[in-house]
């Protein structure tokens, strides 16, 4: 049998520095490997087969320090090749911008313990909002797109709850993308005490892996998404803090995802534990929201989705999705009850929406589960199935599905393909309207169909 070529041990030494880098060589020696020497160690920034460490630059992670200006000095030294740089197991404080500029970066931590405050893994400690901690754009012609954060947690400082009317502190984005044109990425990201998350304007195919926290304002804003977006496993709930005064905030002020005009964005796997509203669909000067959401839950919120005085100027095509969505309305504190004004579905002054929903369920609901005012809105529902709803004080009783007058418009109008499972209803039916609005049921759509047929 013929023998392989045997390698020197200079070039077994070779090798294995190329496929470590210098970051992972004590590790190797730790499990035996034999120890290079400190002159084959060194290696110039950049270099390593696993990126740079920002501690080579002057960050202490002591969470005291400010160690912006060392995260610049790495991004800096990428240059225009754009790379990994590696976040140490410490507590990084940022009190001035970082800005992205001229070629993508990843940012790569190791991981998180997950804390009310400050702990175990890599965390970025903001405690000034004089600033916004990471600035990601493209600089005459650069390519910043593909720039990613992974495996890290961030907090914030914010005021002790010791008064009834709690506000958090005005910190800007944590993570501000600005006419990039093309993608960026999170990756197992927390958010603890944190104001506001993300901001993206002019970003294509945003995609977030796996994100969770407890924001008060915002955690993902997208606006003049251009391309399909994706977020996939967000949870939102306390893992700060419960606190009375906190939630209320919350109720008034907080929306998960606040969504400008995204031309196609994928949400699945979104839980909601106490918001203003879990998607928050807003009109901006560049236009408004399609979505396709897969299985969303909510709870302890006054909207699971909430159309905010939208104007879609459609040509038929701009449908949103909701394949299932769960929501329950009540209050987790403050003696319980029902959230004042509550809804699964809110389209509130809007017109030519478009919106399929597949499996929806809702319970504790103060009014209607659905409620529609605008004009030309016209909504199909597969499976749907209410209880506890028509729980507030009416001057009728409200239905499961409510179509407001529409003025000026076509008449807003719902259909269903199977029979609504309306219980404990206090007394309110399945479809509602003050005006002009349209409900189709099944029963009516069969006895068209058997008409037709007899005809024929």
């Amino acid at each position: 049998m013929k023998r392989l070529p045997q390698s020197s041990p200079a070039e077994i030494d070779e090798c294995r520095r190329a496929w470590l880098g210098p970051t992972a060589l004590a590790t190797a020696i730790s499990f035996g490997m034999p120890k290079i020497s400190k002159a084959e160690e060194s290696t110039p920034a950049g270099a390593g087969a696993f990126g740079i460490s920002v501690d080579d630059f002057g960050a202490k992670g002591d969470g005291t320090s400010d160690d912006a200006p060392a995260f610049q000095r790495a991004v800096d030294a990428l240059g225009s090749a754009g790379g990994r740089i590696l976040l140490g197991a410490k507590h990084y404080r940022l009190a001035s911008a970082i800005t992205i500029s001229r070629a993508y970066v990843m940012f790569q931590g190791q991981g998180y313990a997950e804390s009310p405050g400050p702990a175990g893994g890599t965390w970025l400690v903001i405690n000034t909002a004089d600033f916004r901690p990471f600035v990601i754009t493209n600089y005459k012609g650069s390519e910043t797109r593909g720039t990613s954060f992974r495996d890290l947690a961030v907090w914030q400082q914010q005021p002790a709850v010791s008064s009834a009317q709690w506000v958090p502190i005005d910190y800007p984005f944590v993570w501000t993308f600005d006419n990039m044109y093309g993608g960026a990425s999170f990756d197992n990201i927390f958010l603890s005490n944190v104001t506001r998350g993300i901001s993206c304007n002019l970003v294509g195919r945003l995609e977030i892996g796996y994100m969770k926290g407890q924001c008060y304002d915002t955690m993902v804003y997208i606006d003049q998404a251009e391309d399909v977006c994706h977020i996939n496993y967000l949870e939102s709930w306390f893992f700060t803090t419960s606190a009375p005064q906190v939630a209320a905030y919350m109720m008034e002020h907080y929306d998960p995802i606040r969504l400008g005009r995204v031309d196609g964005i994928y949400i699945n796997n979104l839980f909601v534990f106490c918001a203003r509203a879990g998607i928050h669909c807003v009109q901006t000067r560049f236009g408004n929201a399609k979505f396709v959401l897969g299985i969303f839950g909510c709870d302890h919120a006054r909207y699971g989705v909430w159309f905010d005085h939208v104007d879609y100027q459609t040509n038929g095509t701009d449908i949103s999705v909701i394949a299932q969505i769960g929501t329950n309305h009540v209050r987790w504190q403050n003696g319980g009850g029902v959230i004042p004004g509550g809804a699964q579905i809110m389209i509130e002054n809007s017109h030519r929406i478009k919106l399929q929903i597949t499996n929806t369920n809702a319970g504790f609901v103060d009014g209607s589960v659905i409620q529609v005012s605008g004009a030309d809105n016209e909504l199909t529902v597969s499976l749907a199935s209410f209880s506890q709803f028509n729980l507030g004080t009416h001057p009728t009783p409200a239905p499961a599905m409510f179509c407001g007058n529409s003025t000026g418009g076509g008449p807003n109008t719902i259909e269903v393909s199977q029979p609504v499972k309306i219980s404990h209803n206090n007394g309110g039916g399945v479809f509602g309207t003050d005006g002009n609005g349209q409900f189709v049921d099944p029963r009516a759509r069969l006895a068209s169909y058997m008409a037709e047929q007899r005809k024929g």
